[in-house]
């Protein structure tokens, strides 16, 4: 049936390894693609083609606010989310064991209000015409029909830190 979406079990890890297969073809070859995967069981419940979409268009579009020459590092890892931190966040619909997806991105432009306006729109998704524009609507649709959420947290005037995270897949989900 059209429409309807095929959600299966997802290695994490390998989603993310397809899109930096296709990432490197992409952007510049000045910008170095990293791998960090520390989830030992990176398994979420979803669609496949719907998250790593999701990934590649983030990427790319952080790829677009960087300079060259800079890093994009991928890591991954299982975190747990307690119930007092569930209900402090109001996209989070419950508590329980996460698969955090990191990207950090080193040698990010300069021009601080773009930035800010591109990982605001990230970050807020009340900001639907924003998030159109900077081609991130896919992304928080991806996000919220996944009920995970995400984080973004400037470093330094040139790094950024976004993690995803998404409820990991009970054992014995298919």
């Amino acid at each position: 049936m059209k429409g309807i979406p095929h959600f299966t079990k997802i290695d994490i890890n390998a989603a993310i390894q397809k899109v930096t297969r296709l990432l490197r073809h992409l952007i510049s070859k000045k910008v170095q693609i990293k791998h960090f995967f520390h989830a030992h069981e990176p398994f979420i419940t979803g669609n496949p083609t719907d998250i790593q979409n999701a990934i590649l268009t983030l990427a790319m579009k952080i790829c677009d606010q960087m300079d060259d020459p800079g890093d994009i590092i991928f890591a991954t890892k299982a975190v747990s989310v307690d119930q007092e931190f569930a209900e402090s966040h109001s996209l989070i619909s419950n508590s329980g064991t996460f698969i955090q997806i990191t990207l950090i991105c080193t040698g990010l432009n300069q021009d601080a209000a773009t930035t800010s306006i591109f990982f605001g729109a990230l970050l807020d998704q009340n900001l639907v015409l924003e998030s159109e524009k900077m081609g991130l609507a896919t992304v928080h649709t991806c996000i919220k029909k996944h009920k995970g959420f995400v984080e973004v947290l400037r470093e330094s005037g040139t790094s950024t830190k976004v993690d995803i995270f998404f409820p990991a897949a009970m054992p014995d989900q298919a």
